[in-house]
């Protein structure tokens, strides 16, 4: 069980890191539409692949959240 445990703090370590450059990745492209010049499809596009990003970052880190807590309660 305990090689179980390692192994999803390992993913869950791994997914943090992943969320982090997605946030600093995020205030990169926030600062860069705030550019005047930059084509609103353009940021509309973005804005979307990111909501759509962070929302699969964010099912699959409450599934492993789900996965330790059944690992924990057995």
């Amino acid at each position: 069980m305990s090689s179980a445990v390692e192994r999803l703090q390992v993913k869950i370590e791994e997914f943090t890191r992943k969320y982090e450059q997605l946030k600093i990745e995020n205030a990169k492209l926030t600062r860069r539409l705030q550019n005047p010049s930059f084509d609103q499809k353009e940021q509309q596009d973005l804005i979307k692949k990111l909501q759509e990003e962070l929302e699969q970052k964010d099912e699959h880190i409450d599934t492993l959240i789900a996965k330790v807590e059944e690992l924990l309660a057995t």
